[in-house]
């Protein structure tokens, strides 16, 4: 079963079953802290980059996430 998972502030912050309430907290956080938010759904294998809050950092979140996602796979890693 995949799970749905929030990171800001360089963690992995909070975790959910259902990918809209997921969405919907992860929108939250970031109008009310201004922090970047990633959700994102992580399945067995591999870890699916689903949103980035708020949108108008969209880009920036999307880089971030390519960026630490190729170091975890250069590494020999994985995102967890």
């Amino acid at each position: 079963m995949a799970r749905y998972l929030l990171c800001y502030d360089g963690r992995w912050q909070e975790s959910f079953e259902d990918e809209a309430r997921a969405l919907t907290f992860g929108r939250e956080v970031a109008e009310e802290t201004g922090r970047l938010v990633h959700v994102v759904r992580r399945g067995l294998i591999v870890s699916r980059l689903l949103g980035v809050f708020p949108e108008s950092r969209t880009e920036e979140g999307e880089w971030l996430w390519k960026v630490r996602a190729a170091g975890a796979d250069f590494g020999g890693g994985h995102i967890t």
